[in-house]
């Protein structure tokens, strides 16, 4: 375990920490905050040359994307 981040995790240091160490989410890995309204998104290469989890994530502001709902 990450101790530094030991009772403050945040969406995107878990997305970035877990899918690194772990090797996790070859073809897709998203990590949700609903706390905070956002989600981290990431996807392989169109080439597959690299791995979702290799991959820098897109923020989601799930608040926007669900407003008219």
């Amino acid at each position: 375990m990450q101790t530094q981040f030991y009772g403050n995790w945040e969406a995107e240091s878990l997305s970035r920490t877990l899918g690194l160490t772990h090797q996790t989410g070859d073809s897709q890995l998203v990590v949700f905050d609903l706390e905070n309204k956002v989600a981290y998104v990431s996807y392989p290469a169109a080439d597959r040359s690299s791995k979702a989890y290799a991959r820098a994530p897109i923020k989601v502001n799930l608040y926007e994307l669900f407003a008219d709902f």
